[in-house]
């Protein structure tokens, strides 16, 4: 076992043991938001995958994504938790290689989950035009 699995085992560990910790979840996703902030090249493209990741960690903890298996979520959030976390294999203090290993932690992750990231994407679209037209009849209505 590398050093970076064993950094991202205790990782999915945490991330099993804060799933349904919604308050837990949202103090991590501030500090995700505070690290995103940040204008580093190497963040930015790790931006729409990490959103994409917290998107899918939220729908689950609203029990909207029932077709998302359960690892699937602990994986995002086990990745979430490495990206955030300064002192992992390669400390994030150390601007460009620090985080090399989040981004392959990341790419990992999207790998691993990518189906289950495909059926969520067509769950958010599926309520994102119900939703629609939802609005729609409501606006009908009240002409």
């Amino acid at each position: 076992m590398t050093d970076q699995d064993k950094f991202f085992k205790k990782s999915l560990n945490r991330a099993a043991r804060l799933i349904d910790d919604r308050e837990g979840v949202r103090s991590l996703f501030s500090q995700l938001d505070k690290l995103l902030d940040k204008k580093n090249g190497g963040l930015q493209l790790a931006r729409e995958d990490l959103k994409r990741l917290r998107r899918l960690i939220v729908s689950y903890q609203r029990g909207e994504g029932a077709k998302i298996p359960w690892i699937s979520v602990v994986w995002a959030l086990a990745t979430v938790l490495y990206f955030v976390n300064p002192m992992d294999l390669i400390p994030d203090f150390l601007m460009g290689p620090g985080f090399v290993d989040d981004l392959g932690i990341l790419m990992l992750c999207l790998r691993r989950i990518h189906k289950d990231l495909d059926t969520f994407a067509h769950e958010e679209e599926a309520r994102e035009l119900a939703k629609k037209e939802g609005d729609n009849n409501e606006t009908e209505l009240k002409s």
